[in-house]
């Protein structure tokens, strides 16, 4: 299931489904049906395009991003009441290269650093809660996520003490899975990106446990004014689309198996 799940939503990130659609435009214009055709391929190239937009990549991701609002946690600052009986930080591992030839850290990917870096400055804050990493092994099997996340945040001054590794999840339902018997009932904050958290919560909330949302990894922005730049393709939008699409692909899976 969970590399069946993998493999049909990439056929439905922007860029395959665009191109997809291109080369059934293209074979209907070998046949009588040249008209639609004709149309087929007019309306991939209008999706892609779309899609590589900032305006049109931001009415994707708003929705989700928008979702929790940001955990302002600061040092120095009183604890906020909400978080005083909280005992764990979560961070959820994404990608991974994998490549022992290089430093440490750029065996994460950017998003799993981002994440891990976020979490590091939360517990330093909150010196009462444990750090869970979570991600299971690489393609090859030499480390999982996690034990890489955690060489790393002892590197950031996290007591090795103060850390559980979750080894063993692929994806958020594992890590969901999981985790929650580490965490029980007791409230802990979760991070992970923000368009990312709507589902994450929702899996969470599914195993009977109590996540605080602390959401990082924003993708767009507020109270700037409009550019007619928004309005022109670039290849960051379209990974920013694609992180949209993933994330409502992932909710929809979730809905129709009952899990959300």
């Amino acid at each position: 299931m969970w590399l069946l799940k993998k493999v049909v939503s990439r056929f439905l990130f922007p860029v395959p489904f665009c191109l997809e659609l291109l080369v059934v435009g293209l074979l209907l214009c070998f046949t009588r049906r040249q008209k639609a055709g004709k149309g087929v391929v007019a309306l991939a190239g209008l999706l892609l395009f779309l899609f590589g937009t900032h305006f049109f990549a931001s009415l994707l991701l708003d929705p989700l991003e928008n979702r929790y609002p940001p955990l302002s946690i600061t040092p120095g600052a009183p604890v906020p009441t909400a978080l005083k009986d909280a005992k764990f930080i979560v961070v959820l591992g994404a990608g991974f290269r994998g490549d022992a030839r290089r430093p440490l850290e750029f065996e994460l990917d950017d998003d799993s650093l981002a994440r891990l870096t976020e979490g590091v400055r939360v517990s330093k804050v909150l010196h009462c809660c444990k750090l869970v990493v979570s991600g299971g092994p690489s393609p090859g099997g030499a480390s999982s996520i996690a034990q890489v996340m955690a060489q790393i945040a002892q590197e950031l001054g996290v007591d090795r003490r103060d850390m559980i590794l979750d080894d063993q999840s692929r994806d958020t339902e594992d890590e969901a899975r999981l985790i929650a018997p580490v965490v029980g009932q007791t409230p802990f904050l979760l991070v992970t990106e923000a368009s990312h958290m709507p589902r994450a919560i929702a899996l969470f909330r599914k195993q009977g446990t109590h996540p605080i949302a602390a959401p990082m990894g924003y993708r767009t922005t507020h109270g700037q004014p409009f550019s007619p730049l928004e309005l022109l393709p670039a290849a960051d939008e379209l990974r920013n689309s694609e992180r949209a699409v993933y994330e409502y692909l992932g909710l929809a899976f979730a809905k129709v198996r009952g899990i959300t």
